[in-house]
């Protein structure tokens, strides 16, 4: 989430808005209006299901905490979870280092730098050609 805010330029990216008073109506997540694929027409639209989430509206302070409060002994769960993902074929540990050097390689290309704002995320620069020659 950091990474996207700073690609982003945008430090409140992610983060839960904070509101004033207790309306149900307020933060709004989704707009009035919107439409359907046509292969949800049935569904409702997005408004339509926050409005009948907030039905029975609790205001309440946000929790800052990490989610990993939840959870006894966090740190043997954190080692079994990695376990079952190297348990599964093709993948072997590596040092923390160089999975980070990794990482970090990753977001050094220039059309992630925060002056961009991420205008060229998710868009092909092959998007508009009719075929592949």
């Amino acid at each position: 989430m950091q990474r996207m805010a700073d690609i982003l330029n945008n430090p409140a990216y992610g983060r839960v808005v904070r509101c004033r008073g207790s309306s149900r109506r307020a933060p709004r997540v989704f707009a009035g209006a919107g439409c359907a694929s046509p292969d949800v027409a049935h569904a409702p639209v997005n408004h339509e299901r926050e409005e009948n989430a907030k039905r029975r509206y609790l205001a309440m302070p946000i929790d800052d905490a990490s989610a990993w409060t939840l959870f006894d002994d966090t740190t043997t769960l954190r080692e079994k979870v990695t376990a079952l993902k190297l348990a599964a074929p093709g993948k072997e540990a590596v040092a923390i280092g160089t999975s980070m050097e990794a990482l970090n390689a990753q977001f050094e290309r220039p059309f992630l730098n925060s002056q961009y704002r991420g205008l060229y995320l998710n868009r092909s620069v092959v998007r508009v050609a009719a075929h592949v020659v």
